[in-house]
């Protein structure tokens, strides 16, 4: 299954294939071994930050709740991180449109295997099978006036493509009469 993913700017994240390691396990020899876990970590393509920044949430409702501070840029407002949701909810903006092949999805989740303190990812599909689509991903906080860091480089979200179109929409529907 494929993609083409189209920059919007020359300020786009960087879209790089999945790495089969993942930093915090570095010297864990049972980890690291293991080849379903490597596998899965090596799924998919990451977006990685353009540049490092910290924020936190003070625990309101609003997006002007977030505060997000760019590393060594002074009063710079972050293009490719936002609050823009509110309930303390952080917005990446990848930087790309993206068109799958005919019939697929796009998942757009957290980097695999890459857990964070203080924030979880909000996952999603995207059908870029018609139209290229912009990507977004979104992270929310778990608890008001806790810091979160990423670096320059870092993982913020990871996108696979997904099966058929089609066998989603007739699973879904399954589901919908089950239900009634």
């Amino acid at each position: 299954m494929t993609f083409t993913a189209y920059a919007l700017s020359g300020q786009a994240a960087g879209l790089h294939v999945a790495p089969e390691e993942r930093p915090w396990a570095t010297g864990t020899d049972a980890l690291s071994a293991n080849p379903a876990w490597r596998r899965a970590n090596g799924t998919g393509w990451e977006l990685r930050c353009p540049q490092a920044f910290e924020a936190t949430w003070n625990g309101g409702p609003d997006a002007a709740d977030i505060e997000i501070r760019l590393e060594g840029v002074p009063d710079q407002r972050p293009s490719f991180v936002q609050s823009q949701i509110g309930a303390g909810i952080l917005t990446f903006h990848t930087g790309y449109q993206i068109k799958t092949a005919a019939g697929q999805l796009l998942w757009v989740r957290a980097p695999i295997n890459a857990p964070r303190d203080g924030l979880y990812a909000l996952e999603s599909t995207v059908d870029a099978s018609l139209l290229p689509c912009t990507v977004l991903a979104h992270w929310q906080f778990t608890r008001p006036h806790t810091a979160v860091r990423f670096a320059e480089g870092e993982p913020f979200c990871t996108i696979l493509p997904l099966g058929r179109l089609a066998a989603w929409r007739r699973r879904r529907q399954q589901r919908s009469r089950a239900d009634d």
